[in-house]
């Protein structure tokens, strides 16, 4: 007799393995990237990369820029990620939003490779953009932040914190200015005085999980 269950288990495995081929293309695709740039590659680089067949990256991936995409989406989201559980664990949101965007914006200081990086495409990965919405939003309703609309401040908070990261890319002074670049996106986002102060003040906890693209980006300011 068959087991209804194995239908499920098929489709369970079927998409495991999935994820793991679309994952594996993308940390190699990484490499790619960081190696002739970020617009110069063609679908065969990634192929040969990858160890894939062409209609393999094709049931992924329609274009290389489809690819670029999703390759810094999941850099962004591997950045985060190794920050998010200091970050969420703290449950004042004025300080917890702070917090980790302060952790970013130091970690892309010292990684501005990355930073030049990521830049080619203006986004932020899903992770940070979810928790960012949720804090804007458990922010506005405690009135702690004071704005008219949450999609306006999710465009402030992005905007102003995509900017920095594309001035370190540029030049290493932009490095030391990450405090004052939180200071005035909470500014903008409403935040009073002195909560602004009490929370600027506060240091920043250690990341217990190193990003595991980190190596990828070996460089510090000075590259």
């Amino acid at each position: 007799m068959i087991s209804p269950h194995k239908p499920d288990h098929r489709r369970r495995v079927g998409v495991e393995r999935s994820q793991k081929t679309r994952a594996h293309i993308l940390e190699s695709a990484v490499g790619v990237f960081a190696l002739k740039g970020a617009h110069a590659p063609v679908i065969d680089d990634f192929v040969r990369a990858a160890g894939i067949s062409r209609g393999t990256f094709y049931n992924y991936f329609d274009t290389t820029h489809a690819l670029l995409h999703a390759t810094i989406e999941w850099l962004e989201d591997d950045v985060f990620g190794s920050m998010e559980p200091e970050a969420a664990a703290i449950p004042d949101v004025a300080l917890r939003l702070a917090t980790a965007t302060r952790m970013y914006l130091r970690w892309a200081a010292a990684h501005r490779r990355w930073c030049a990086f990521v830049t080619h495409v203006p986004q932020i990965g899903t992770l940070a953009r979810r928790r960012l919405l949720r804090d804007l939003r458990d922010g506005q309703k405690s009135g702690v932040f004071r704005f008219p609309h949450v999609q306006a401040a999710h465009d402030l908070a992005a905007g102003i914190v995509a900017q920095a990261v594309q001035r370190m890319a540029a030049t290493p002074r932009a490095a030391a200015r990450t405090d004052e670049v939180v200071h005035v996106m909470l500014q903008g986002l409403g935040v009073n005085p002195a909560e602004l102060q009490r929370v600027m003040a506060a240091s920043i906890p250690v990341s217990a999980r190193p990003a595991k693209s980190a190596s990828l980006f070996k460089t510090g300011s000075n590259d």
